[in-house]
């Protein structure tokens, strides 16, 4: 059953990213924006080690993104994965955008045994006021081979409120199920600061079991001229 839904939620992403793309315009502005963004994590009790480590970059133009390429482990040095994809912003208005992209993504290492997934994932992006909003990421990894499980991931719905022109700060819940084993919530408070080097995001998050992580989230935007 988890994975007949995970082909259906592929196939409804793909569907409606192409669909709704046809019907946006062309006036956009012709630059190519370029996303960096770093992920580091550490739980309160691990000693000094590291266990979440996160690195993405992609390009945008004329709301089509590709390449999308990207590497994550958890601080250990037999598993990691990688993923390259590409998708569309299919939707923007005044008061919420709509993403969304398509990955293949490969598992390394001597525990990942060549697990391999298709992964549809989406965002959606809200504006309530121009002080308060938020987004939600959810991302799905479909199996491509018989080592690889099906997961369902919501990576992150928060809101956030924006006290002073370069400081934000948010509350949000995250949470993940991966075949055969229970759900795991995440629930996390997050604060922002913007500077002219980047945004930089720091979570305080509770993990299963009461174990707290500390997470650091790094983005830099680059608009060519």
């Amino acid at each position: 059953m988890i994975r007949k839904i995970s082909f259906i939620f592929l196939v409804i992403a793909v569907c409606a990213a192409r669909g709704l793309a046809q019907e946006q315009t062309t006036t956009d502005a012709p630059k190519t924006t370029t996303i960096v963004m770093a992920r580091w994590g550490e739980r309160a009790e691990s000693d000094g080690i590291n266990n979440y480590h996160f690195t993405e970059a992609f390009q945008v133009r004329r709301g089509w993104i590709y390449p999308d390429i990207g590497y994550v482990d958890f601080g250990h040095n037999n598993y990691r994965e990688f993923f390259v994809g590409g998708g569309d912003t299919f939707y923007k208005g005044a008061h919420f955008t709509a993403i969304g992209e398509l990955f293949y993504e490969q598992g390394l290492g001597p525990a990942a045994r060549s697990a391999r997934w298709i992964v549809p994932w989406t965002e959606l992006q809200y504006r309530i006021t121009p002080k308060l909003g938020g987004e939600i990421v959810y991302f799905a990894y479909a199996p491509l081979n018989s080592t690889a499980k099906v997961e369902h991931i919501f990576d992150r719905g928060k809101l956030e409120y924006r006290i002073r022109s370069r400081w934000k700060i948010g509350a949000g819940y995250s949470g993940k199920i991966i075949e055969n084993s229970a759900w795991q919530n995440k629930p996390f408070l997050t604060t922002t600061l913007s500077t002219s080097a980047g945004d930089f995001e720091f979570w305080l998050q509770r993990l299963p079991q009461n174990a707290i992580q500390i997470q650091v989230r790094y983005k830099l935007i680059h608009v060519a001229e």
